[in-house]
């Protein structure tokens, strides 16, 4: 218990110390916004992307944008945001999966989105990407307490996310903690899709969705 309070306090530390973003030769950055609406159950939103050569999904040799409740960088009048900034090397990358973690009494769950997101973009030098504000939106199930009898209730379904335009206030948002970022043009590559997941996620208990599920 104690060794997993230490971890968690280091994550929160990093989640919000300050990183050198001075200009690097072969480098780029790109911005993400990543947020909840108020009162779901979950505990992380996660939005995976990396190089297109990288094959896999797994969190090593791509890039993790994380929101929780309890790591944020601004309120929404639906919810709250963690805004990231990463610096990458040049090259063409895609947003490989979309997923939202809960844990509770007992176990966790994993909800991975179904749809093909289908959106990649090219990170240069001396060039902000910024590929929007993924919000995520909560989705219900009707199931039934006893092993299919009994009258069904509502349970949490994992949740759908939609794609907005909010770069005044993520970039704001990165700025305040991150003096060293450059001041270079921004260019917004947003996906076409802005509703993903609607139709359907994949639950996977215990498993984490980048784990080839």
């Amino acid at each position: 218990m104690h060794y997993l309070a230490l971890l968690t306090l280091l994550f929160l530390l990093t989640g919000c110390a300050s990183v050198d973003l001075s200009t690097k030769p072969g480098f780029g950055y790109v911005l993400i916004g990543v947020g909840s609406d108020k009162d779901l159950p979950y505990t992380r939103y996660r939005v995976l992307f990396g190089k297109t050569d990288v094959k896999h999904t797994l969190p090593f040799g791509n890039t993790l944008a994380e929101h929780s409740t309890y790591q944020k960088n601004y309120d929404t009048e639906t919810g709250t945001v963690t805004a990231r900034i990463f610096q990458l090397p040049v090259g063409e990358y895609e947003i490989k999966s979309i997923s939202t973690q809960w844990v509770y009494l007992g176990g966790e769950t994993f909800f991975k989105v179904n749809d093909a997101i289908n959106h990649s973009f090219n990170v240069s030098e001396n060039e902000i990407i910024y590929i929007g504000n993924y919000n995520a939106n909560g989705l219900t199930n009707m199931e039934s307490s006893y092993f299919g009898f009994g009258d069904k209730k509502a349970v949490p379904g994992g949740a759908y996310y939609t794609i907005t335009d909010k770069l005044e206030k993520d970039i704001s948002a990165v700025r305040a903690s991150n003096e060293s970022l450059p001041d270079f043009p921004i260019i917004k590559l947003l996906p076409e899709k802005r509703v993903l997941g609607k139709d359907g996620v994949k639950s996977s208990p215990g498993i984490h969705p980048t784990l080839g599920m």
